[in-house]
């Protein structure tokens, strides 16, 4: 699936008109006519309830865990889930969580894990970053970045060139353009 489908999806005048279980109806019924059949399973920690409620109800997720990792341990569930994770994927929220999160899922896990973090270009990964070389993974950085998202407004966009520019990087042709960026940082 591309984000351009994405797009189409969420934004189409059909759309616009849903009840939020009209919508969930529409995203099971669309994510389960995209599902491979080889998909690993996929589960979810976030400290909104609703929103891992409506990830799992729609496919997205297998399994969701509310918990906040930087100030609560994982519970039973999660520990149980870690140890048979492969992989841990975060797409833009390393702009509030620490090594914290990190230790307690590798803590949960039994070993560290491959983490896959895209990072949201305006964001210094490498405080995060310690806690995994800390634990022997390498830290890779990609060069380019991706676009993550359109700002909502231009004092988003002002503040997040002015944090791109502090950070010592170039916002020509990322933010300066309108789109939030994220670059991928792998450890292994």
């Amino acid at each position: 699936m591309t984000l351009d489908e994405l797009y189409a999806h969420y934004t189409s005048p059909r759309a616009a008109g849903l009840t939020t279980a009209e919508l969930a109806a529409r995203d099971r019924d669309f994510y389960a006519s995209r599902l491979r059949h080889d998909a690993v399973r996929a589960v979810g920690t976030d400290i909104s309830g609703p929103a891992l409620e409506y990830a799992v109800a729609v496919g997205l997720l297998d399994e969701g865990h509310r918990v906040d990792l930087e100030t609560e341990e994982p519970g039973e569930g999660l520990r149980r889930s870690a140890a048979a994770a492969g992989l841990v994927t975060i797409t833009g929220g390393t702009s509030f969580l620490t090594g914290r999160t990190f230790a307690r899922l590798f803590a949960a896990a039994g070993r560290p894990l491959p983490v896959a973090a895209f990072v949201l270009h305006t964001h210094d990964y490498g405080p995060i970053s310690r806690c995994p070389e800390s634990y022997g993974l390498a830290v890779e950085r990609a060069g380019a970045t991706r676009r993550q998202r359109r700002f909502t407004d231009p004092g988003e966009q002002r503040r997040a060139v002015a944090a791109v520019t502090a950070l010592g990087e170039d916002p020509a042709g990322k933010e300066a353009e309108g789109y939030f960026h994220t670059r991928l940082h792998l450890a292994r």
